[in-house]
Parts: C-alpha cells; structure tokens; sequence
C-alpha cells in the first residue's frame, strides 16, 4: 500500500512545522515554514515520482514528546482537503493488475544477469511455464537466447567447485528439456543431477553442509531428473535427503533451523525448506514409498 500523508518528527523544544516548496499552501493551516534541506524524507518523497510512483504529500515537524495527540489533529486537519496522491493512485493500479500481466512485466525484466545459479534459473522455470499459460512462443525464444551459451557449449554450466546454488541452476535446462524435448539443455540437466549423486547408498545428496537452502538446491533439480530420465535413482536421493535433513533441522513445532549448529529458524531458510518440499511432491510418483513421509514433514512445517 502508499501513503496518503506522510509526517516526518524530529525531537524539539516546541511544536515547528515544515513543508517542502511543492506543498507550501497545504501547510498554510499550522504556519509550516518552507522545508529546504534536501536530505530528508519529506523532500525525497515530494519530487518526482520517487520510486517510480508518484510523489506523497510530506511535513517535517519539531515536537515534544508530550505534542503527539495535538500533532497528530493539525496534520490530519492540514490534510482533510488533499486529493489523493499520485503515489497511491499508482499502487492502487498495479494492485488492479492481472497476475499474470504481473507476471508478463516480471519475465521480460528477469534474469537481469543470465548464470547458471538458482537465482536465474527460477526466472528462466518461471517464464517457460508462463509460455505455456499463455501460449507465447517468443518467451521460450527469450529464455533459450538467454541459454545459449551454456546449451551451444561455449560455456560450461557446471563450476570447477560445483555447489547446491550453481547445480539448482541447472532446473531452467531441465524445465526447458521437458518443453521442448532439447537435447542439450536434457544433456545439462542430468549431468548436473548426477553430481548430487553421493558414493555411499544412505547418504544425502552431495555438497549439503546440511543447510535447510540445500533441501531446496537438491530437490528441484533431482525431482526433475528423475521425470527426464525416467530413473528412479533420483527420486530415491530426493527422498533420502529431505527426510535425513528434517531429522537433524526439524523443531517439533514444526519450523525448520537453518543448520545442525546453528539453532536459529530463519526465515528465508524455512521457505528454502518449503519449496523443497513442495517440489519435492511435485515430482514424486504418487507411489513412491517416501511420499507420505515428506508429505508428513511438510504439513509440519
């Protein structure tokens, strides 16, 4: 949402206010003086279109701390007149928005840098899957231009030190494989998915740490394996790695912390946790014995 009003207090002596020169007649009801520093909010807030929206009518006022309720009259008094803000009018338009006009405006902007990291690659699954929603061809050619470094060769998709960020990157191959039966981009998939591969049966996937963002770095890439190549190799380590993570990073309340030494229940690192659940279901066979499990951990969370 947006301001209709915005009052910026500083601590003073007696009650002084401030307008910026846009909004000098506004400020006529309380004797406001001309605001002329231009490191304020006020000023910022008053010129145009700041952040991209539309400018908000804005005072600065010295107070006590004893002048709240009396502030407060003046400046909804000064105000009762005021049109709503140029600022507001913007919000209430992009509220108004589609979502997937919403999501049109995200998929020409993003990647902003084109990597093969879990950052990009969301963008890239993102916007393939909105081709589909809304039978746009040219955001596939879009996503394809963007990957043809890494799909004609001239640039390997896997780094010489290999991480959970830069093999998740690899699910905008896999996403594309499954779309449009590329080759390359299927050959890059799984040869990523293959290095989560670990040399012991029971382990976890490769270069974990056993963080909860690996839950999700794992799963999305080897769900998607295992739909491409038809081995259930890859689901099996899915499974394997989410239910051993949520052994060692689950609270009984249900939230996830972010590493065995580390008892803290992270915000973003329980949405990592999230989404590798949920991709997790995504891709599992309904009958895969570990389904249920997942499914429990994540009705938990």
């Amino acid at each position: 949402q947006a301001p209709d009003l915005v009052v910026e207090v500083r601590g003073g002596n007696r009650m002084n206010w401030f307008v910026p020169p846009a909004y000098t007649s506004f400020g006529t009801s309380v004797r406001a003086q001309p605001l002329l520093s231009p490191d304020t909010l006020a000023m910022a807030l008053s010129r145009p279109t700041p952040s991209g929206l539309g400018v908000v009518p804005a005072m600065v006022v010295d107070a006590r701390s004893t002048d709240g309720p009396e502030l407060l009259r003046l400046a909804l008094q000064a105000a009762a007149n005021l049109p709503r803000p140029p600022m507001r009018q913007a919000v209430i338009q992009r509220l108004r928005r589609d979502p997937l006009e919403v999501a049109s405006a995200l998929a020409r902007k993003y990647p902003q840098t084109p990597s093969v990291a879990y950052i990009p690659a969301v963008a890239w699954s993102a916007t393939l899957r909105l081709s589909q929603l809304k039978n746009d061809p040219a955001l596939v050619a879009k996503v394809k231009s963007e990957m043809a470094p890494w799909l004609n060769g001239a640039r390997p998709s896997v780094n010489e030190k290999p991480d959970g960020v830069n093999l998740a990157g690899h699910i905008g191959f896999a996403d594309l494989a499954a779309l449009e039966k590329d080759e390359a981009a299927r050959k890059l998939a799984l040869d990523a998915a293959a290095l989560f591969m670990p040399e012991e049966a029971d382990a976890p996937a490769r270069f974990g740490q056993v963080w909860c963002e690996n839950m999700f770095f794992s799963a999305t890439l080897l769900g998607r394996a295992g739909k491409l190549s038809d081995n259930a190799a890859y689901h099996d380590l899915m499974a394997r790695t989410l239910t051993q993570y949520a052994q060692k990073l689950q609270r009984p309340g249900g939230l996830f912390q972010h590493a065995a030494d580390s008892p803290f229940a992270w915000g973003r690192g329980n949405g990592f946790a999230s989404l590798g659940l949920m991709e997790a279901l995504t891709h599992l066979p309904p009958n895969h014995p570990r389904r249920g499990e997942i499914l429990a951990i994540y009705r938990k969370q």
